[in-house]
């Protein structure tokens, strides 16, 4: 477990600092305040789902085996393997697409879980689950579930970068293909394209974080801590753009590559 933790730390030093940062604001200021109004059975049923929570999180984070480690995301490794046909391209390239699809849907239905969960804690009006921190933990876990396959996208990414460049050549050594579907799949990538790509890619964890500030922290230091609106929402505001901008990178990188890779075949 200890080694777990370091490595984690190691390869997610932003993100591990934030979390404690955000453990540590509540344990001071929320959790304190929200205990001490609740009766005795609230604080039994309180403490039960914080410790089911805690525990379903450790497990997410730390419970799966460990893979083998893959090469940094900065680095797209060329294809060794033996020239694959046109068709296998091709047809690599769609198992690839259709894997994605998957895991965007599975990251959408975490998000609509999340929603159901809490939509049922507020109809039951029964403290702590009509609480605003309620929220956390659940699109937390929603969070956890929709990027916990975020390494494997990773993979299928920099398979289609791969194969699509090696498409761009076979296209340009091989004019009888008639044939630019590569070439004009790496197109699509090029100005907007990418800005609209890294949009869908980053959409459903973005509305995952999204509705874990608009109903976690944001109601609950506007209604219950009497801070601005304006405050929270710009404080909002910037955890938003930050997440966007992390995702979005980490899911352009091969994509940046191809297009480099392109014109350099091109040239």
């Amino acid at each position: 477990m200890r080694a777990r933790f370091e490595q984690f730390f190691k390869q997610r030093m932003g993100l591990a600092m934030t979390i404690l940062l955000l453990i540590v604001l509540m344990f001071v200021f929320v959790i304190p305040k929200i205990y001490f109004s609740l009766d005795e059975g609230s604080k039994k049923m309180y403490w039960s789902t914080f410790l089911l929570s805690f525990g379903i999180i450790m497990f997410v984070f730390f419970g799966r085996k460990s893979k083998k480690e893959t090469l940094p995301q900065a680095k797209v490794v060329e294809a060794s393997s033996a020239p694959r046909s046109y068709q296998k391209l091709l047809d690599e390239v769609e198992r690839c697409s259709e894997a994605l699809k998957k895991h965007r849907m599975r990251a959408y239905g975490c998000l609509m879980v999340g929603w159901i969960v809490l939509s049922i804690g507020r109809w039951s009006d029964h403290p702590p689950y009509n609480h605003p921190i309620f929220a956390i933990p659940v699109f937390v876990l929603a969070l956890l579930g929709a990027t916990r396959s975020i390494e494997e996208e990773n993979e299928l990414d920099v398979s289609i970068a791969n194969c699509t460049a090696e498409g761009i050549e076979m296209e340009r050594r091989r004019p009888g293909l008639k044939s630019s579907h590569f070439h004009d799949l790496a197109a699509s990538y090029e100005g907007s394209g990418m800005w609209a790509f890294a949009f869908i890619r980053v959409s459903p964890p973005m509305m995952i974080i999204f509705s874990l500030l608009n109903a976690g922290p944001l109601s609950l230091f506007v209604n219950h801590f009497s801070f601005p609106w304006w405050t929270a929402s710009c404080f909002s505001g910037l955890i938003l753009g930050a997440s966007f901008l992390f995702l979005a990178r980490m899911a352009c990188r091969p994509y940046q590559w191809l297009l480099e890779k392109k014109k350099a075949i091109t040239a």
